[in-house]
């Protein structure tokens, strides 16, 4: 189309068309070119028109509102069901809205997709107008926050508010009684002092999310407060077991004097208690020996290719009796690091079979009939094998509620009576019978192994009689005449 007129003229025209379609560009969330801004233009203009006629049959009556009302009918019962959230049906209003200030056709739903309770549909106008619209907003994840929250209705089921809020009721009471408890168990030189071990337990292995820091009582093994701490307080997570440290100890400040602070070997919480805190710091002796069961473990087993170059028979039943011995020696040694390194050097002597640095109270140094329960070592590889050198995410409210509800079923059981003892056996050392532990009733047969014996006994008659020309018929099927198959 070609229009006479100046430069100046031109230049106000074209600029009023690109501003125009920059306004349907973000409205319909897509390009648009000139053909659409003339004719939404036009669709303007004549709907503008048609309103302002005076012609009584040109004037448009417009229909009147639907009742919100609805009422089922029988064929009607088994369409579709749908759950919606605030914030999509707040964004459906609105799209339709802005759709209807530029465009004078209604919108039609074109097609249904159901994701679990969740719905996508598509709306079209004749104009071509198209929009997607789903009935929940979407999470971090890229899952349906309604699919989430129907599930999590569906574990909780039966579980009134009132529940919960007990869960915060009974873990309070269960951490305060467990702190009385444990500030009874100490005597008059340490009255108003306790001792606790504090750890940190992620919710996975890297970048997790959350982190729960759990102060357990020395005496009592007692949580005595366990604190979360999520990425909103600090995005690293490396930092987060010292952020809930300090509410840990800023906690029983107010309730008891700290005397003894245990915990793994984190240098930052080192640092945090010697220079913060007036409590005097540990590191506990458990990850110490669990990065030692774990060495172990890999000299100890293999495969038979790899067998006396990177692991050792010999070694197969040492995991176990090593770290016991590593705990005994730490909590032996009075303090002195020379007698903790050499009692524990000494676990090499002692399973060769040389016990002269053994310690007095050892049964290889007073027992005179003391026979090695382990294999000995005679392999030098082994030796040196030897002497060689440690994700489910939830919402802050259920990751407090099942951390609460953890709190109160370990208080409740903590060093509880057992029930049952279990001796699992390692098939690669049997248990070994000393000559002097054999006695004559272990000999005598209880009931089962007496009833095994005459199955045995049966079996051994029955293969004797086999073998006799009288009995050949015992191979197969027994004759109906047994007292002639005899005679004959």
């Amino acid at each position: 189309m070609e229009f006479s007129g100046s430069d100046e003229k031109k230049a106000e025209i074209l600029g009023k068309i690109l501003e125009i379609r920059n306004i349907l560009t973000q409205r319909l969330n897509k390009p648009t070119g000139n053909l659409q801004v003339l004719e939404t233009l036009l669709e303007m203009w004549s709907s503008q028109e048609v309103g302002n006629a005076s012609d009584e049959q040109s004037i448009h009556v417009p229909d009147p509102i639907p009742s919100t009302y609805v009422k089922a009918r029988k064929k009607d019962v088994n369409q579709k069901i749908f759950m919606c959230a605030e914030d999509s049906l707040k964004r459906y209003k609105e799209v339709v809205e802005a759709h209807s200030r530029y465009c004078k056709h209604n919108l039609i739903i074109e097609k249904w997709t159901t994701r679990g309770h969740v719905i996508m549909t598509r709306m079209k106008c004749e104009s071509s107008h198209t929009f997607l619209w789903s009935s929940s907003p979407y999470m971090q994840n890229k899952e349906y926050l309604v699919n989430n929250r129907v599930q999590h209705g569906l574990i909780c089921s039966g579980m009134l508010p009132s529940h919960y809020t007990k869960f915060v009721d009974e873990y309070h009471k269960s951490t305060t009684t467990a702190l009385l408890e444990e500030s009874a168990s100490y005597y008059d030189d340490k009255f108003g002092e306790i001792d606790i071990l504090t750890d940190a337990r992620h919710g996975w292995r890297k970048n997790a999310k959350d982190a729960s820091i759990v102060a357990i009582g020395e005496k009592t093994h007692k949580v005595l407060s366990c604190q979360h701490v999520t990425k909103a307080d600090d995005v690293v997570s490396q930092r987060h077991e010292r952020i809930g440290t300090n509410r840990v100890c800023t906690y029983l400040a107010e309730k008891e004097a700290v005397g003894v602070h245990c915990h793994d070997r984190n240098l930052s919480i080192n640092k945090y208690i010697r220079e913060e805190t007036d409590a005097i710091n540990q590191n506990d002796t458990w990850h110490c020996v669990k990065a030692v069961k774990t060495a172990l473990k890999k000299v100890a087993a293999g495969t038979a290719k790899s067998e006396r170059k990177t692991w050792s028979f010999q070694l197969s039943d040492k995991v176990e009796p090593v770290s016991t011995h590593i705990h005994w020696a730490i909590r032996n040694c009075n303090n002195d690091p020379e007698k903790l390194k050499s009692s524990i050097l000494n676990v090499v002597d002692h399973y060769k079979n040389r016990h002269l640095s053994c310690d007095p109270s050892s049964r290889c140094k007073y027992d005179k009939n003391y026979k090695p329960s382990r294999i000995v070592l005679t392999d030098p590889v082994a030796e040196k094998l030897l002497l060689g050198d440690k994700r489910i995410a939830f919402s802050d409210k259920q990751y407090n509620a099942r951390s609460n509800l953890a709190v109160c079923q370990w208080n409740e059981n903590v060093d509880r009576d057992f029930t049952s003892i279990s001796n699992p056996r390692n098939p690669r050392t049997p248990r070994s019978v000393r000559l002097k532990d054999i006695d004559a009733e272990m000999f005598v047969l209880n009931e089962n192994e007496t009833m095994k014996l005459h199955d045995v006994q049966k079996v051994l008659i029955g293969r004797l009689l086999c073998d006799r020309n009288g009995f050949q018929w015992f191979k197969n099927k027994p004759p109906t005449t047994y007292t002639t198959s005899v005679q004959n």
